[in-house]
């Protein structure tokens, strides 16, 4: 089974870093490029563009990589999948 790719889609932080750390274990995707991607399995996101997500059919979780998670329940098209607040030691 083919493990998913990961949309990278976040303001405020320089996406550099964060895809840096990702690209170790999977093909990561920065947004826009993967608005409408089949294959991407995954989201990391902070303070995400409205419905950027509601075009990734198979998304399986999004991960939250700041304070809080109330921007991912503002999205009108926030699909039905598990969310994570990923927290720092």
């Amino acid at each position: 089974m083919e493990k998913g790719k990961i949309l990278l889609a976040v303001t405020a932080f320089h996406p550099q870093r964060w895809h840096q750390l990702l690209a170790a274990e999977r093909e990561v995707v920065l947004e826009p490029a993967g608005a409408n991607d089949p294959s991407i399995a995954y989201a990391v996101v902070w303070k995400h563009k409205p419905n950027l997500l509601s075009g990734l059919p198979n998304l399986r979780a999004i991960f939250s990589v700041g304070a809080g998670v109330d921007h991912i329940f503002a999205d009108p098209g926030l699909p039905d999948v598990p969310i994570v607040r990923v927290v720092a030691d």
